[in-house]
């Protein structure tokens, strides 16, 4: 049989696929790559030089991969035809169309025996054999058989498994394997996650079927209690069951949402209101629509205007304002508004922080700022509604990093911070994003470094150049690759 390996590495934002084919005669491997002999990286000419991962870099000599410390030694023999970079102590390395690991001084821990092997995450890695995906663990026994379409995280503590397009999951922690035999399955929730096999059910931890697949929709459980659809008289209702799987309300809403506080929003014969646990009205709404039923502060709609109540009914903002389309509900504490065709930005509090005046704005995802525009140009107000970049640049990006954002103007790069100064002029054809306080720059071509303060502390002069870590940083000068340190000097 034929084999293929295949490793997709990054190379400095480049997607690279390598491959080779399996020899069929049986292949003896050695126990230890480990360098017998003293050589550095600055005695031989080095191809391709990657960031350091766990104080070992890995690069490549005379068309083979090995791996360098922070001396520059060759630890490990460039021996591998394909390789992948250190994670928890291990690395992936493929010799002769098998892929094996080892460990940091070379020692083959688990011998090359796989068609693809990818790095460890969390104790586990994803192996292939012949055209099917499993996991092992670190000592390289298989903890989910390789006889998967795909194998990959999900949630939780989980691996996803897929086989003929069937879902099942693998609780790391509990090793316990949940077959694929359903269409979908959601995330747990309170013990629980939904599964879908024609209708939807849930099942626990141990994937025992607790709740049978007899709903047309239903909802993570939120305070004991799951919103579900079914049919009733030949329309769609919706009640609430309990983790037993019995009705505690029955279903008798056209719309309702998820219980907070031990209240939830619906609507029952075209009236909404806020229901308790029981199932008994607290409260009767005087609005015509919720927009967002599914979201903890809802936009609900009164006579064609537009504002947000939160779990109880209340408004947080009246209705003053044009339907808003807010990906992220309140994040920060902030939601996007608009009115008469412009945005602004309202708070949890009611507070209307910035008044529509923008022609776009985007939500807050972080703690920095938000990003704004206004006759075509681009700028940031930050959480207690100021301006603190006045809307200028061609484009932003739509958060700031650590109080940090690139800005384009005419083409060129700059930086501005959450200070609302302008820490790098745009002059630059391209800006990298910061690792270990630094960023790569771009100027007529050639490569550089500026540190989180906008200092141009190295000059473009390279080829092309990795991020810093651990310090140093890769770097390519006339086809040759070499380190630098963060006061630019050429360590090996």
């Amino acid at each position: 049989m034929k084999k293929v390996a295949l490793l997709i590495t990054i190379v400095f934002g480049m997607i690279v696929i390598q491959g080779c084919e399996n020899q069929e005669d049986i292949i003896v491997y050695t126990e230890s790559y480990a360098m017998t002999e003293a050589v550095y990286a600055n005695e031989v000419k080095l191809q391709e030089a990657f960031w350091f991962v766990e104080e070992i870099a890995l690069v490549k000599i005379d068309d083979k991969f090995g791996y360098i410390d922070h001396s520059g030694k060759i630890i490990i023999e460039p021996v591998f035809d394909t390789a992948a970079q250190f994670s928890e102590g291990l690395a992936a390395v493929e010799i002769d169309g098998e892929w094996g690991y080892i460990d940091k001084t070379g020692d083959v821990i688990i011998s090359p025996q796989f068609d693809e092997g990818y790095s460890f995450v969390d104790h586990w890695a994803r192996v292939k054999v012949d055209e099917y995906y499993g996991a092992i663990d670190s000592s390289g026994e298989f903890i989910v058989e390789a006889k998967y379409d795909q194998v990959l995280p999900s949630s939780d503590g989980f691996l996803s498994l897929t086989k003929e397009e069937q879902r099942g999951l693998f609780n790391l922690e509990k090793q316990i394997l949940i077959e694929p035999v359903y269409e979908e399955i959601g995330g747990f929730v309170e013990g629980l996650a939904s599964v879908k096999k024609d209708n939807w059910g849930f099942m626990n931890e141990r994937g025992e079927l607790v709740i049978d697949t007899r709903f047309h929709r239903v909802n993570p459980f939120s305070e004991g209690l799951s919103v579900v659809a079914v049919m009733v008289e030949g329309e769609r209702k919706y009640g609430y069951i309990d983790k037993t799987g019995g009705f505690a309300i029955g279903p008798r809403f056209d719309s309702a949402g998820d219980f907070i506080e031990g209240y939830s929003i619906v609507m029952e014969e075209g009236v909404w209101m806020v229901i308790d646990g029981e199932g008994e009205v607290a409260n009767y709404l005087e609005i015509n629509d919720v927009v967002d039923i599914w979201h903890e502060f809802k936009q609900v709609e009164v006579d064609g205007s537009y504002g947000f109540i939160d779990y109880k009914g209340d408004f947080i903002i009246e209705p003053r304002f044009d339907l808003s389309y807010s990906t992220f509900n309140f994040r920060e504490g902030i939601i996007t508004l608009r009115l008469d065709g412009k945005w602004g930005y309202g708070n949890i509090d009611g507070e209307i922080i910035v008044e529509p005046q923008f022609d776009d704005a985007m939500d807050f995802i972080n703690e920095y700022a938000g990003r704004v525009v206004l006759d075509g140009k681009c700028g940031y107000v930050n959480k207690n509604g100021e301006i603190i970049i006045e809307p200028q640049f061609d484009d932003v990006d739509f958060l700031m990093t650590e109080g940090i954002a690139r800005v384009v103007l005419d083409g060129r790069y700059g930086l501005v911070n959450d200070k609302g100064e302008l820490i790098v002029e745009p002059k630059y054809e391209a800006i990298g994003g910061f690792s270990d306080g630094m960023s790569t720059i771009k100027l007529e071509e050639r490569w550089g470094f500026i540190n989180d303060i906008g200092e141009e502390v190295v000059k473009p002069k390279y080829d092309n150049a990795g991020q810093f870590n651990e310090g140093l940083a890769p770097v390519q000068l006339d086809g040759e690759w070499y380190y630098i340190n963060k006061t630019g000097d050429v360590v090996f």
